[in-house]
């Protein structure tokens, strides 16, 4: 839990910090910055959510790729 909440806050620094006028500006800005990554993550988490089994394991995943988000 503690990974998956460091992960929240880093992406929440990094969005807060792009440019932009609103909130939406920053989000768009940020996507732009990491889109890559951003769509590898969404669509892993789809496969995962999409999956028959689910437990720890899925979501160690889940988490990992999230922590992915945040720029080195």
């Amino acid at each position: 839990r503690d990974d998956c909440y460091l992960a929240h806050q880093r992406i929440v620094a990094e969005v807060m910090n792009q440019p932009g006028e609103n909130a939406k500006a920053q989000i768009k800005a940020w996507r732009s910055a990491r889109g890559s990554i951003v769509g590898f993550v969404r669509t892993r988490l789809k496969e995962l959510e999409k999956s028959d089994a689910s437990g720890f394991e899925h979501l160690s995943v889940a988490v990992r790729d999230l922590g992915r988000l945040v720029a080195d």
